[in-house]
């Protein structure tokens, strides 16, 4: 690789910088918010990939042909003060950012503005920081007349953890780790080791005693990322991104706390998807039911024991044996020998309240029934040297993958979908195996009548798969809010879906492991997460480890049972029958709490908030948090305990400070000490978590199993704030299945508690048109709380406010 050495040709522009690398090499550095910075550098002032599909710029969304690099309309772009001096060296500043750029050794050195003035947070490696593959040697035979891979260095500081990169095993600090930066089907990977797994996510969150900040490359090219495992004698400790393609095109973003980055990315790559209420209930899947030769019969044994066990259940998803022929899978095929009439099958689900999804896959294996006539349309992606479709192994065989940067491989997806899925019922494609993994980098995808390498965008074909399911189902049935679920993408996916850690393994160590990729991954953006329960790969789990596993994914927007087990069994809520009560009540606490699991979803979607919160953003001073735990937050609020070890009934839990401490939400316990430790009681049904004093955490009934059954009980549920203090808040509900909310048919409860000796006093005020199907809202203190509670309502109200 080459690296750039000089910066010439310098001048100032509205934003920042433009400049000439080596003579020959064009760079633009620029200010695009308040908390954010970018630098593109383009080989012969060309850039290797012209349109972005990840960087949403203050829109909703990217056109489907992709966003034009070089536009920063949408951006703030703030005042800036750019500055060249007579060596070619330059400064950028604006606000709390400034950036001071060295010419000759090129280096940016990245600073942040606190209270106490100006810190350096990242700076560019001063022994070479830019590389550029090599150009081709004079008289030798090659390709192309350079190497495409692309390279950046920066300093690091061993003391500074870091965090993202996604979907990753681990440990949450990514500190002296090397990581593959790929999209790859790693079913019953191991959570502590495996890597690259389903995501590809160029993203870092660096915590430095004066600051945070975050480093994007929007380059979606297999590479790596080195966070200070190599070391070299000749050089400073390091941090190396290396991709095998594209173009070097970051983005820096900065804040004064972790989190702050973390919101600051999700407004770049896009706003989440907002998910109706169905989705927050218990899901139930395996590829056990659909594979079996009487599947339709399986699955509809599978709502009479909904119905026995009287466990509330939102929805299924089906698994992709419904398409299979001779134990092959072929997808937008119904196997009619499972299943006879799937209209019908579907609609028995729906009797009973249960919405419906179907797996699809992007890859149709040659000898699919309608290959030929895909091959012949020429949707898939091409091979570069015959042009015919490109082949690649999948599911044991060969197949071919879908173009989705063609816009007739576009609609054809699209008909397929309502033809096969949504016209008999399916409410949701399943977006699955989509990681693309078509290994000849040279590939052609058609890249909307601009043909492209697939090299370049393995993820954006996977985003783009969601999207076009997405279109087919707000085609279909506009009035309904949308929803879909996809494995594989890369930074923006939570514009469309839901995604979970893919296929984990059965173990003690798995649930560990997800809790770190669960939070990885919403540091990373990607907040409606989950893992499936029970572990998806490998033996069956015993009774204790399906218990505790449950227990803690009740914590996640996502609630899937899922599992293709050795021995053929199914995780389900009555697996172990000599559990089935504390399981049933654990699955009525996540019923329960749907409420304010979608408060917390709206709040996402709203103000770009996390929905699960390491420790350590309660107070990152207190140097405790920053310890590897088990121990994280669902929202702001309760701080949960997760079990991960087998025969533990008691759980030692750090407090961290907060005003007025913690409750037990068991016991109704007030702990008010804080920094400290305590030990609370872990018994095989109950998930230990605290609550912090001065919240309300808004909670549902039990409704019946029928599609029949309404939202209508809803108890906001006090922790007093202590004597003498007041805290405030506020909780969002609306239909939860239509977009009516967009037309402003929403309701918000905002309250304010004051605590004295002898009573609460909670005000209660209405905001929004939205008449909710509870008529009254109840009100509760915490259990052994003998004060008196006093109401206010505050203006009109839609509903009663009563003591509960």
């Amino acid at each position: 690789m080459q690296l750039l050495n000089k910066l010439t040709s310098c001048v100032t522009t509205p934003s920042g910088l433009s400049g000439t690398l080596d003579g020959r090499h064009s760079i633009d550095i620029e200010i695009l918010d308040n908390d954010l910075a970018r630098v593109w550098i383009r080989r012969d002032g060309e850039s290797r990939l012209t349109r972005t599909w990840t960087v949403v710029a203050g829109d909703d969304d990217v056109p489907w042909e992709g966003r034009d690099r070089s536009d920063t309309s949408g951006f703030p772009r703030p005042p800036v003060t750019a500055v060249v001096k007579e060596d070619g060296s330059a400064t950028i500043e604006s606000g709390r950012i400034r950036l001071t750029v060295s010419s000759d050794p090129f280096r940016i050195d990245a600073s942040w503005k606190g209270a106490d003035g100006w810190h350096t947070l990242v700076s560019d490696r001063a022994t070479g920081a830019y590389y550029l593959g090599s150009d081709a040697v004079e008289g030798r035979e090659s390709a192309f007349p350079y190497r495409t891979d692309v390279a950046h260095f920066q300093y690091m500081d061993e003391s500074n953890p870091i965090f993202g990169l996604g979907d990753k095993t681990g440990p949450l600090d990514r500190m002296n780790g090397r990581y593959e930066l790929s999209c790859q089907d790693a079913m019953g990977y191991d959570s502590t080791l495996t890597d690259p797994l389903y995501k590809h996510t160029p993203f870092t969150i660096t915590k430095t005693p004066n600051g945070s900040f975050g480093v994007f490359y929007d380059n979606l090219a297999h590479g790596s990322y080195d966070l200070g495992k190599t070391k070299d004698n000749y050089h400073k400790r390091f941090r190396t991104w290396r991709a095998d393609d594209g173009d070097i095109d970051y983005y820096l973003m900065f804040g004064d706390a972790v989190e702050d980055v973390t919101r600051a990315f999700v407004r770049l790559t896009g706003r989440p998807q907002f998910p109706p209420k169905w989705t927050l209930n218990y899901s139930q899947s395996t590829m056990t039911y659909p594979d079996a030769p009487d599947a339709s019969d399986q699955l509809l044994k599978f709502i009479d024991l909904v119905k026995k066990h009287r466990i509330p259940c939102g929805s299924f998803q089906m698994g992709s044996g419904y398409t299979s022929i001779n134990g092959k899978r072929y997808y937008f095929h119904w196997n009619r020998d499972k299943f006879p009439d799937p209209a019908a099958t579907i609609k028995a689900f729906h009797d009973a309240g249960m919405n419906f999804t179907a797996n699809i896959k992007p890859c149709f294996l040659i000898d699919h029934p309608m290959y030929e006539e895909m091959k012949e349309l020429g949707l898939f992606i091409k091979d570069p040297r015959t042009g015919g479709p490109e082949v690649s192994a999948f599911w044991d065989e060969q197949g071919s993958h879908l173009d989705f940067t063609n816009p007739e491989a576009v609609e054809w997806w699209k008909k397929q979908v309502k033809e096969q899925l949504l016209e008999y019922g399916i409410d949701v494609a399943w977006n699955d195996n989509n990681e693309f993994e078509v290994w000849d980098e040279n590939a052609i995808c058609d890249g909307f009548g601009d043909p492209l390498p697939v090299g370049l965008m393995r993820p954006v074909q996977s985003m783009l798969m969601i999207r076009a399911s997405l279109d087919a189902q707000s085609e279909f049935d506009p009035e309904r809010r949308q929803f879909s679920v996809v494995r594989s993408g890369g930074p923006g996916i939570q514009r469309y879906a839901q995604t979970w850690s893919g296929d984990n393994y059965t173990s003690w160590q798995t649930i560990k492991g997800n809790i770190r990729q669960g939070l990885s991954m919403t540091l990373s953006g990607m907040y409606n997460t989950g893992h499936d329960v029970g572990g998806f790969a490998g033996p069956a789990p015993d009774a204790e480890l399906l218990t505790r596993w449950i227990e803690h994914a009740i914590t996640s927007p996502r609630f899937l049972f899922n599992s293709w087990h050795d021995d053929q069994t199914v995780n389900e809520p009555w697996t172990h029958l000599e559990t089935l009560d504390s399981v049933r009540e654990t699955i009525n606490l996540r019923t329960r709490m749907a409420p304010f699991m979608y408060n917390l979803l709206h709040e996402a979607s709203e103000n770009f908030e996390p929905i699960l919160h390491p420790t350590f953003t309660i107070d990152e001073s207190d140097p405790e948090l920053w310890k590897d735990t088990d121990d994280f937050l669902l929202g702001h609020d309760i701080l949960v305990a997760a079990v991960t070890e087998p025969g533990q009934r008691r759980r030692k839990v750090y407090l961290p400070q907060v005003a007025g401490g913690w409750y037990d939400p068991y016991t109704g316990d007030h702990y008010r000490a804080t920094r400290t430790h305590v030990f609370l009681d872990a018994p095989l049904d109950r998930l230990p978590a605290l609550v912090r004093a001065g919240s309300a955490i808004p909670t549902g009934g039990i409704p019946e199993q029928s599609a029949q059954a309404k939202d209508d009980e809803r108890t906001l549920n006090l922790f007093p704030p202590v004597v003498g203090d007041r805290a405030e808040g506020v909780f969002y509900d609306d239909d939860g299945k239509t977009n009516a909310y967009l037309d402003g048919e929403w309701l918000k409860v905002h309250w304010t508690q004051e605590a004295s000796e002898e009573a609460v006093d909670l005000t209660v005020a209405f905001e929004g048109s939205y008449k909710p199907e509870w008529e009254e809202l109840y009100v509760r203190l915490p259990k052994g709380d003998r004060r008196q509670l006093r109401i206010h309502v505050a203006g009109g109200a839609p509903v009663r406010v009563v003591s509960a």
